[in-house]
């Protein structure tokens, strides 16, 4: 499963707004222009231009994914600093008829177990 595969399976579990859905594609579009690099970096101030959107709706964005656990970040110490955004990897596993999902781990982070979501109806 891939990771946007994976995003719309947990978007039906925390229902992303658009500005979260928009940080998302463009953190995985990062990933794919640095390849396997272990961190994706981006300026606040770049970020929130291509975005169109303010500060506290880009750090809202960034906590509502990590709580999701599709993202890690590691703040940069000013605007003009680069955040550096990980992706989680994840596995997708059926728990009694129904879809779940484990976080994977990144080295020196801790594995978590979220919540099921629900087997879409076809």
């Amino acid at each position: 499963m891939t990771d946007l595969q994976f995003f719309f399976l947990a978007n039906q579990k925390h229902h992303f707004n658009v500005f979260e859905k928009a940080l998302y594609v463009t953190v995985i579009e990062g990933f794919n222009v640095v390849g396997v690099k272990p961190g994706f970096t981006a300026n606040d101030l770049e970020l929130r231009s291509r975005l169109g959107i303010s500060q506290p709706t880009l750090r809202n964005a960034r906590l509502r994914l990590r709580e999701a656990g599709l993202i890690h970040f590691t703040l940069g110490t000013n605007q003009n600093v680069e955040t550096i955004y990980f992706l989680i990897p994840k596995k997708v596993e059926l728990i009694d008829n129904q879809i779940g999902y484990v976080v994977g781990v990144k080295p020196g982070f801790t594995a978590e177990r979220k919540s099921r979501i629900k087997k879409s109806s076809p």
